[in-house]
């Protein structure tokens, strides 16, 4: 049994821990508690999944903390799965605080997982440490359980109703296919929608055939991608399912991304990518290899909004050894014009998430706007404080 409800690209990222699984024992039925997303896109599909249960609400685990549940109807599922009678159970939901005792209810033989500080306890756990490569932090995890990793990048099976959806919406042509994806919601993880458009106009001044993709949740930043472009762009906001996605991937000769979804999903059926990458989350879920895909990195390791530096965990230096009543103080003083941080650890005082690049979510939020340069080795957006790798831009290549 795998707790996993998370988004997309996450699911991709955790492919090659799941691959360990079925390599080293043998003929398991591997579950998967998951989202609806995960059930329609995985029905059929060749992999190490055998089966999907969608989870109910759960706050924090499968919906916002302030999203109305149901605690009934969370417990007679979980009682529904104890009859599975699961003889290993693995938590892949973040550090744990809140996923580590649901994945211990269901009474499997032995359960694993990842663990923050301020988590519970479980059977085997390694310490969840947010600067990490998301795929190699989970090959450690089922590294608990004996499994050993049999491959490094994720892949993705393309299935023919994919492909199908795909087609009905966007028919075939013969020039060169760039999609754009300004999402996702997180702003710490997007490039301004304006330069996108840029970038689309430049791709589609080269031939390419340029079209704009998102969820129906992305709807406002795809058409302001649009209504900055050139009449040219095709608007296939909200018209994809995940599976649907999937089929027209394989279909580009470059997919042009924020780190999301997309990104991941385009690198596991093989088409090149050129993905927009904060520097931390750079860290954490890069798309390995570099015969096919180029990241471009903002080095800005400072919120827009109000200046905290993410990089030293988004509090002042020396502020570890402060008591909790100046903690609260400093947090009050923040949260009037930032909401950087909104709880305290009652522990030992220290804001939850603190010394973790998440921890801070300014509301100006994401990547500064500022101008960036693809090139074929690899980019940087100008910053005064970084040091930055200046390189001609270059044409769109087909063939690259």
């Amino acid at each position: 049994m795998v707790l996993h409800a998370n988004g997309s690209g996450d699911f991709v990222l955790a492919l090659p821990a799941l691959e360990a699984l079925p390599a080293t024992y043998p003929d398991p039925e591997i579950v998967l508690l998951g989202k609806p997303c995960h059930a329609e896109s995985l029905r059929g599909r060749p992999g190490p999944v055998d089966r999907v249960v969608v989870m109910p609400p759960c706050p924090v685990v499968t919906v916002p903390p302030d999203a109305p549940d149901d605690p009934a109807e969370l417990s007679r599922f979980v009682t529904a799965l104890q009859t599975g009678r699961f003889d290993l159970a693995i938590q892949r939901r973040g550090g744990g605080r809140d996923s580590n005792p649901l994945s211990h209810r269901p009474g499997a033989r032995q359960t694993i997982s990842l663990r923050a500080s301020d988590a519970s306890s479980i059977d085997c756990w390694i310490p969840y440490v947010y600067n990490q490569s998301e795929i190699y932090r989970y090959l450690e995890v089922v590294a608990l359980a004996g499994a050993l990793p049999v491959t490094l990048e994720p892949h993705v099976v393309v299935l023919g109703r994919d492909l199908a959806e795909s087609l009905a919406v966007l028919p075939k042509s013969d020039d060169p296919l760039v999609p754009l994806h300004p999402g996702p919601d997180a702003p710490d993880r997007r490039w301004a929608p304006e330069t996108f458009a840029a970038t689309g106009d430049a791709l589609a001044d080269a031939g390419a055939r340029v079209v704009v993709i998102g969820t129906e949740l992305e709807r406002p930043l795809v058409e302001r991608v649009l209504s900055t472009m050139g009449p040219t762009a095709e608007d296939l906001g909200g018209k994809l399912s995940l599976g649907g996605l999937v089929g027209l991937l394989p279909c580009c000769d470059l997919v042009v991304p924020n780190d999301s979804g997309s990104a991941h999903l385009a690198a596991a059926v093989g088409t090149p990518t050129a993905c927009i990458f904060w520097c931390l989350t750079m860290m954490t879920a890069g798309i390995p290899g570099r015969r096919r895909h180029r990241p471009v990195i903002s080095w800005q390791v400072t919120c827009t909004s109000c200046g905290t530096d993410v990089a030293e965990g988004g509090v002042p230096a020396g502020a570890r050894s402060w008591p909790a009543s100046r903690w609260r103080m400093w947090l009050n003083r923040r949260s009037s014009s930032c909401g950087a941080h909104e709880t305290v650890d009652e522990k030992d005082g220290l804001p939850v998430g603190a010394g973790s690049p998440r921890g801070h979510r300014g509301s100006g939020g994401g990547l500064r706007r500022t101008r960036w340069l693809i090139t074929p080795a690899a980019v940087t957006a100008p910053s005064e404080a970084s040091r930055r790798l200046r390189a001609p831009a270059v044409e769109y290549d087909r063939a690259a």
